[in-house]
């Protein structure tokens, strides 16, 4: 190749890291957005569940309320408290494994058929990594070629699977807003 076609190649290389920090940034701006959005819910969760609490446990108010549907509401509001934190838990669990498991030695090959035994191996190893996501499961030295080859398909099969995973965390997101919504409209039906 000649020093300009280098050239610009190097240029082009440049420019898409850079794009690809600025997306990168504009991501994790994004996140950070969702995340305050979830601790702030979560708090008022808690504080309406507190203060209803207290007014129904004040008889002098003499408020008229459905008991039935304020507890259906509590049980609604609890369950956005649960799936805020874990919204939370697996977001940055999935995230750091992931990292990790990405710097570590593997091989995709398109044409290796992984059997039901290798699957429940990885899928083990990818829960694993949610509650110790810096292990070395398919990441040690291995007597053979053969052996060293397997444990690195493995492991871009765990790699593969944790990113699917990250899906998860805006499935729960998505229902957290559901459960949400849901519990504080319980929540105002039980007064009339």
């Amino acid at each position: 190749m000649s020093e300009e076609h280098l050239e610009g190649l190097r240029r082009l290389q440049q420019e898409f890291k850079e794009q690809m920090a600025e997306f990168d940034k504009n991501l994790a701006d994004a996140r950070i957005i969702s995340r305050d959005v979830i601790y702030k819910i979560i708090l008022l969760c808690s504080t309406i569940i507190g203060f209803s609490l207290t007014l129904i446990s004040i008889p002098q108010l003499g408020l008229n309320t459905h008991i039935d549907t304020l507890r259906t509401s509590w049980y609604l509001f609890l369950a956005t408290i649960i799936s805020g934190f874990l919204s939370l838990f697996l977001e940055g669990r999935l995230h750091y494994a992931l990292k990790w498991r990405s710097i570590q030695v593997q091989d995709f090959d398109k044409d290796y058929t992984y059997p039901v035994k290798d699957k429940l191996k990885v899928w083990f190893v990818c829960f694993y990594s949610l509650v110790f996501p810096r292990n070395l499961f398919f990441c040690r030295i291995y007597e053979t070629p053969k052996k060293k080859k397997y444990n690195e398909l493995l492991n871009a099969k765990v790699v593969l699977t944790l990113a699917e995973l990250e899906k998860l965390t805006f499935l729960v997101e998505n229902l957290f807003i559901i459960l949400f919504i849901a519990g504080l409209l319980m929540f105002v039906g039980s007064y009339r």
